[in-house]
């Protein structure tokens, strides 16, 4: 996110693209419309995934990843997900 591991270039570009992401049911889901998330999400039976970055509206950053398995009932799953999500954000935006 800093372009220090890759160059600046290709950091902002896999932001942009982790940022058009269409599947927005966990990390995002709950977080307030003036956040914005680049994330990228994984899934198989009965496995739900999504990590990102999130910038608050005041500009600061955070990592947040969050990583399920063994799930019986997969949407349960995403709306915890997102739910963890949402107590993370509100943590931090403190």
């Amino acid at each position: 996110a800093r372009g220090e591991i890759v160059s600046p270039a290709a950091s902002r570009e896999m932001l942009e693209v982790m940022g058009r992401l269409k599947d927005n049911e966990m990390l995002p889901a709950r977080l307030p419309k003036e956040a914005r998330v680049s994330h990228k999400t994984g899934a198989i039976d009965g496995i739900r995934n999504d990590a990102g970055l999130v910038a608050l509206p005041d500009g600061r950053r955070y990592v947040a990843a969050f990583f399920s398995r063994g799930l019986k009932d997969e949407k349960l799953g995403e709306r915890c997900l997102a739910a963890a999500s949402r107590v993370l954000y509100d943590f931090v935006s403190r």
